[in-house]
């Protein structure tokens, strides 16, 4: 068996213990019985002997209303309102041979011969064998007819012969440049030639062939994932009874929704590693836009509350007139963003009654599956209306931003090149994402509160000043000796104060020996042990210490 194409899966054929039954009154496998112009049986099949147990020398020249349970049954089954086509159709009770009765389906077509006398040809089968066959029949003529699968067959020289319409709506060729076709001449292309593949193998192996189909755009149309449909489609051999090949039978079911509701979950699982990955506030902001920027909007912008952007504590917003908020951050499917009103950092103004204000003012999202020039509140907004019109912006939606009960802004996404609007399973995904970066925005919030808050009283514990000259001394520290042949060290250092630069100086004598002193150490605060001295300024350990 040849490599096959990637993405196409091969499954064993299992056996499966459903009997098909052949139409029930087909005459090869059928009771036929013949009874001439007076009612006598004059002809008798094996299969008439083996559904009523009579042989043909025991029943052949008796009347045939002798094996019927009453005589309204056959004159029931001949009424008018039984009659079909040339003949007549019903149901009749019969006595076996054994004497139980037997319900049996009667189909009888008249014959005349020339002088005018008419004889009968009857079908008869076990009543159960007809509703059997009629409710097969209605499941093939629903799965053509009305089930969402799309279905075409094809012989074995790979020529359609049968297409639904299922499939001719999928595909959008007609059925009628198919049936008698090859496979490849009716719509060339790769999905046909993959098809011919499929078709190939199925008829050699037997077995059913799996694959899962991305039908993009036309040629010559742009690549738009929003367009893409994803499709399932499974290729089996079809052969009769004795194990004659037919051809082979494609299917094919439009999974789309069911990909995207998976790559929804995948992105929403992957937002929960990417978003919140650190504590800085305005990163948390960018991560968002990634997340949402291109698999679900052509553009993002989240707009925040200036106490948020702060760090601030949170207070519910009264919001009337314009709303004012500060752009925290944006991203667009192209790089010059063209969709920017205001750029990041700056404040930006919303008119009342625009999806922003009320979105801030209920906490609820507000979605515009289709939005044009006509929609009210752009009038109000001639700047944004202007942008809008420019790109061509036909869908809008604006999420809120809440954590513990309070909003912090608003995040609005705009499509204008994904071809769909959005609906509900996108805004409820947004919602998803928005709720998760909305927890993380709160924790980065309250940590720059908190991070401010402990400078702010680290700042409050330092000194106002620097000591007073006039009330310090100079501290001298004693060392060791260090000798050194025929000379002794001496010397002094002078630090000034870095904040009012005070100047300090250590000095030593022929047997002392001076550290420097760091430069903060003059703005130190008073020693406790002398109302008159101050901190050695030294950083090393002396023997000794003169105050």
């Amino acid at each position: 068996m040849e490599q096959a194409p990637e993405g196409i899966h091969t499954m064993a054929t299992q056996s499966t213990a459903h009997e098909y039954l052949d139409e029930p009154f087909d005459i090869t496998h059928a009771a036929v019985v013949r009874i001439d112009a007076h009612g006598l049986i004059e002809g008798w099949s094996k299969g008439a002997q083996t559904l009523l147990g009579y042989r043909a020398s025991e029943i052949l020249g008796r009347p045939a209303a002798s094996l019927l349970t009453g005589e309204a049954d056959l004159a029931s089954a001949m009424s008018e309102p039984r009659r079909t086509g040339n003949g007549w159709e019903g149901l009749i009770a019969v006595r076996h041979r054994s004497g139980h009765h037997v319900e049996l389906a009667l189909r009888a077509c008249p014959f005349q011969d020339d002088g005018g006398r008419r004889s009968w040809l009857a079908v008869v089968t076990p009543v159960s064998a007809p509703r059997r066959w009629a409710l097969e029949q209605a499941v093939l003529h629903g799965l053509l007819d009305q089930s969402p699968i799309g279905i075409a067959v094809v012989d074995t020289d790979l020529r359609y012969q049968m297409v639904n319409r299922v499939l001719e709506d999928m595909d959008g060729v007609p059925v009628q440049l198919r049936i008698g076709r090859r496979v490849g001449e009716a719509v060339p292309g790769e999905a046909d030639s993959t098809l011919e593949w499929q078709a190939r193998q199925a008829l050699g192996s037997g077995q059913t062939l799996l694959m899962f189909q991305h039908a993009v755009p036309e040629p010559g149309e742009p690549y738009r994932q929003d367009r893409e449909r994803v499709r399932l489609c499974a290729s089996f051999r079809l052969q009769d009874r004795t194990g004659h090949l037919l051809g082979v039978c494609h299917t094919t079911v439009d999974v789309t929704d069911h990909d995207r509701a998976r790559q929804r979950l995948a992105l929403v699982n992957e937002a929960s590693s990417r978003i919140g990955t650190t504590l800085d506030l305005d990163r948390t902001v960018r991560e968002l836009a990634e997340i949402v920027v291109p698999q679900v909007a052509d553009f993002v912008a989240v707009d925040l509350l200036d106490t948020v952007l702060a760090a601030r504590d949170l207070t519910p917003v009264a919001v009337d007139g314009e709303t004012a908020l500060r752009r925290a951050a944006h991203l667009s499917i192209q790089e010059d963003h063209p969709e920017v009103v205001v750029a990041a950092g700056e404040p930006t103004r919303y008119p009342p009654t625009s999806p922003q204000s009320r979105c801030l003012a209920t906490g609820r999202s507000i979605r515009h599956p289709v939005i044009d020039g006509s929609t009210p509140w752009l009038a109000q907004d001639p700047l944004r209306k202007a942008k809008l019109d420019l790109l061509g912006v036909h869908s809008h939606l604006v999420v809120p931003l809440q954590a513990r009960g309070m909003t912090m802004g608003v995040a609005t996404l705009l499509r204008w090149k994904h071809a769909e609007p959005f609906d509900d399973d996108d805004q409820l995904l947004v919602e998803e994402l928005a709720a998760r970066a909305a927890v993380c925005i709160e924790n980065a919030r309250r940590f720059a509160r908190e991070h401010n808050t402990a400078l702010a009283l680290q700042h409050s514990l330092l000194p106002t000043g620097c000591p007073n000259r006039a009330r310090s001394r100079r501290p001298t520290a004693t060392f060791p000796p260090t000798p050194k042949p025929g000379s002794a060290e001496t010397g002094s250092t002078s630090f000034r104060c870095p904040a009012h630069g005070s100047p300090w100086s250590s000095g030593t004598s022929s047997d002392t020996a001076s550290t420097p002193r760091p430069p903060w150490a003059g703005c130190a605060p008073p020693c406790r042990h002398s109302p008159t001295s101050t901190c050695p300024p030294t950083n090393s350990w002396p023997a000794s210490t003169t105050w």
